[in-house]
């Protein structure tokens, strides 16, 4: 090697204009940056250590120059190691930059990462393999930004690889329409899946907008149950409108998971809310949902309820109840409901009432109640 090519890394090194590029002085010799045939030959040469520090010691955009001519992995293990890496990593040249993210060690790419534009980042993918790719980009800042701005087939492909998961938590750093359009362009059953790790809401919101072929074909995909927290998470007219466009048999299926799911959440919320609220609430609704509303109340709370619901539904919703539940509500010690449930609708819930009684009380009730309601057509208690 010429004197010309060879320094002591460890010398302070100081840059002078030439030409069209610039010439770095060290003590044994110079090295020219732009102009020179191979300017990170010298860098690859000397140990790792002297290389770093001469890096340091560069303008960064000829630093940027020097590591984006050397080997791919000459320029990985040099990179890491320097304090102004970071700036370094995104003044190299595109081409450098896809060749670094394959072979970086993935703990360095967060903070290496952080000064590289999106787009710079998002056109290196295509040329890496889609399984590396994503493990790649989840290393990255920010991987949705950086996937909205890749090809669309690129990002399909990454998310695909990545699992559903990551791609979830992804699509929701995207904007609406980003997410939107790569939610459109992936397979039906693999889109479907996501939509169940997304939150509803998010969900409904890139369903909006959607091609109606394809968002109708991903509501008919995902469970009833799913597809009922999408349609509850939006707007009554908008998911009417998810609702009228699909087959009559799966929308009634979302329809009835729909109001499973508001009772759930009703029930679960039964001991705040007033009993004019609840009986509201269950004047709306079937007498079977009813039921399976107040089949798990405490008797006290049950008695009182029973009492303030008009007749007759009062006794269809009882006779809807399980028997442990019903004669919670009827027995002797409770006779003004009772008498008012039983007095209070058709021949056949009465009879379905009798049933849920014990037999030895429903003997007595027959005959009381009976030779009563010869004589009375008693009004609400």
């Amino acid at each position: 090697m010429s004197p010309d090519n060879r320094f002591d890394g460890n010398a302070r090194m100081t840059a002078s204009a030439s030409g069209n590029g610039r010439v770095y002085q060290v003590a044994q010799g110079q090295m020219h940056i732009h102009n020179s045939p191979n300017p990170a030959q010298h860098l690859e040469m000397i140990p790792l250590s002297q290389s770093v520090d001469a890096l340091e010691n560069m303008d960064p955009h000829d630093a940027a120059v020097a590591l984006s001519a050397m080997s791919p992995v000459a320029a990985s293990k040099r990179l890491p190691s320097m304090r102004q890496g970071a700036k370094v990593f995104a003044l190299m040249s595109d081409e450098a930059v896809a060749a670094q993210l394959a072979v970086l060690p993935l703990t360095s790419l967060p903070s290496l990462a952080t000064d590289v534009r999106p787009e710079k980042l998002a056109a290196a993918l295509p040329k890496i393999r889609p399984a590396d790719a994503a493990r790649i980009v989840s290393h990255l800042p920010s991987p949705g930004r950086i996937l909205e701005t890749a090809q669309r087939d690129t990002a399909v492909r990454v998310m695909i690889s990545a699992g559903l998961m990551s791609a979830s938590v992804w699509l929701g750093e995207m904007s609406v329409n980003g997410a939107r359009g790569i939610l459109s362009d992936m397979p039906v059953n693999h889109a479907a899946s996501l939509l169940h790790h997304l939150a509803p809401s998010r969900a409904a919101e890139l369903l909006t907008g959607m091609a109606k072929p394809k968002r109708n074909e991903l509501l008919g995909r995902v469970s009833a149950r799913r597809a009922a927290m999408i349609v509850e998470s939006h707007p009554k007219q908008s998911a009417q409108d998810f609702l009228t466009q699909l087959q009559p048999q799966r929308a009634a299926a979302i329809r009835r998971k729909v109001s499973e799911q508001r009772d759930y959440e009703f029930k679960k919320a039964l001991h705040t809310i007033t009993d004019e609220k609840v009986v509201e609430y269950l004047g709306g609704i079937s007498v079977k949902r009813a039921a399976r509303i107040l089949e798990e109340l405490p008797a006290d709370r049950l008695r009182a309820l029973l009492l303030k619901v008009p007749s007759p539904r009062s006794s269809e919703i009882v006779a809807q109840l399980s028997t442990e539940q019903a004669r919670k509500a009827m027995s002797w010690s409770n006779l003004t409901l009772t008498w008012f449930l039983l007095s209070g609708c058709d021949e056949a819930v009465r009879e379905a009432l009798y049933r849920k009684l014990s037999p030895s009380t429903q003997w007595s009730w027959r005959t009381w109640a009976g030779a009563l309601m010869k004589f009375d057509n008693p009004s609400r208690p």
